[in-house]
């Protein structure tokens, strides 16, 4: 009986030292269970991401990317900037009994009636006095803006589109403002549609005439941006 019970006494010692030995040579699973961190736990949805530096915050705390549009040409350019009209053109238009200031200063406040008159007014003009209108049709596009400039386009029968768009490229080459001559695909690309009869790509918010577009020093009670040029003393 005393042998018995220190045979007992033993199993109980060495039980629980085979129980650790089993347990340690037991084999992993096959998907261990990863420990959880926070910094590289996903954002779950619905849930606010950390934000780069580019990024803003709106009033609901969501990030949202600041998106601000771009002016076609830069404030240095179109700072004083002037649409050009000539002499010889104004007695032209006197003669055809077209008032030509007016519809200027109408068409550069957005009015598209008043471009329209101006685009046709190239069926009156024709030799040098065709293309320095041309020059000052061209120099309204900035002004007034792409869209409105090509909804008058757009207004004009194919047979005067096509003698539009042949003049305003030889005004490319006439204007003083250089940077009028880069392709209209480029900086009016609705007006270029409209010429050539091309599918018109999505409209683009265009400065209201008279705000950026307006030259310092001017009040709203002239006509800005209008620079008459002297008519020549000879004709070239």
């Amino acid at each position: 009986m005393k042998r018995e019970s220190i045979r007992w006494a033993v199993c109980l010692l060495l039980f629980p030292s085979a129980n650790a030995f089993a347990q340690e040579t037991r084999p992993a699973p096959a998907n261990p269970v990863r420990p959880i961190s926070l910094l590289a736990a996903p954002a779950a949805e619905g849930s606010t991401a950390i934000k780069p530096d580019s990024m803003s915050e709106n009033g609901s705390g969501i990030a949202i990317k600041a998106e601000t549009p771009s002016p076609v040409f830069p404030d240095s350019l179109m700072r004083n900037y002037e649409v050009e009209i000539f002499q010889n053109v104004l007695k032209l238009a006197s003669l055809a009994n077209f008032k030509y200031p007016e519809m200027l200063a109408s068409a550069k406040a957005g009015d598209v009636n008043s471009i329209f008159k101006l685009l046709d007014f190239q069926r009156v003009a024709d030799g040098v006095d065709a293309l320095n209108h041309s020059v000052t049709c061209l120099e309204l596009i900035p002004v007034v803006g792409d869209a409105p400039f090509g909804a008058a386009v757009a207004r004009c029968s194919p047979k005067l589109k096509k003698l539009i768009l042949e003049r305003l490229m030889l005004a490319q080459a006439r204007t003083k403002k250089t940077f009028l001559r880069q392709s209209l695909t480029n900086w009016a690309p609705i007006t270029w549609a409209h010429l050539n009869g091309l599918p018109v790509p999505d409209e683009t918010p265009q400065p209201a005439p008279g705000t950026e577009l307006q030259p310092a020093g001017q009040s709203q009670g002239t006509n800005p941006g209008i620079n008459i040029t002297p008519a020549p003393t000879k004709r070239q």
